[in-house]
């Protein structure tokens, strides 16, 4: 990273979080007029890219595609009609340069993106929990539908956005089972294989919307209760070994 100038670059995107050392000094060190940008739905490192970025234009991508990779082939599904999300704080700017008028890269709100990381990842939580079991239990869908839910308002109320909806387990149960018939590769060993090695991730945005339910005043029993399951889940052994193969 040292060796890398990007002071006349049109924009720097980093998959790493923008906390790392390396990652936040190349940000720093760009010119004026380049876009800078993550990839993460972590509102910890949202909120340190916003520090870092200062004056200059920033944005977070969101992939909309699930990929893996297994040997020299990759798998990856899009189940919706836009590929990528680029939320920026104002306007559609950067993705109308970069992109024009690609149907495949839609733009968004940065509190949008980070809403749907709140719905989603508590059950995902959840189901790492049960060792991504294909049999689930209601017990595990309701428990990551709660903290999902406080996950929500604990984003809304920090982004002075309404609340959303409430996560129905019920229909996380179907839209799961709807999943493994539609993706084109097994989705429980992409669930072990690719959640199951971000786990430090998954407990960083667990504490995240733990510290932000907790500043607006909110419950945040739910989330606690997740997060020390999910922490001793990953201290203990598994119960089988995790394929590597789709």
């Amino acid at each position: 990273m040292s060796d890398v100038d990007a002071d006349n670059w049109d924009i720097v995107i980093s998959t790493a979080p923008v906390i790392e050392s390396d990652v936040s000094e190349l940000f720093r060190a760009a010119g004026p007029d380049v876009v800078l940008a993550s990839v993460s739905q972590v509102p910890s490192e949202i909120e340190a890219l916003r520090d870092i970025a200062g004056e200059h234009r920033w944005a977070v991508l969101t992939p909309n595609v699930l990929a893996w990779t297994s040997g020299m082939m990759t798998h990856w599904w899009q189940p919706g009609a836009a590929r990528f999300t680029i939320a920026e704080p104002v306007g559609g700017e950067i993705a109308q340069t970069l992109f024009g008028g690609e149907r495949w890269a839609a733009s968004g709100s940065v509190s949008s993106g980070l809403l749907a990381a709140a719905a989603v990842m508590p059950m995902v939580a959840a189901l790492q929990v049960s060792e991504f079991e294909q049999r689930i239990c209601k017990s595990t869908l309701r428990s990551g539908a709660a903290a999902a839910d406080e996950a929500g308002r604990a984003v809304a109320a920090a982004y002075g956005v309404h609340e959303p909806r409430s996560v129905n387990p019920v229909i996380v149960g179907i839209g799961l089972r709807a999943m493994r018939a539609c993706a084109p590769f097994d989705v429980d060993n992409y669930f072990r294989a690719h959640f199951g090695s971000r786990t430090h991730q998954t407990k960083t945005m667990l504490d995240d919307w733990i510290v932000l339910g907790n500043t607006y005043g909110l419950r945040t029993e739910a989330l606690v209760t997740l997060r020390d399951a999910l922490s001793d889940a990953a201290g203990a052994p598994t119960r089988r070994a995790n394929p590597t193969k789709p």
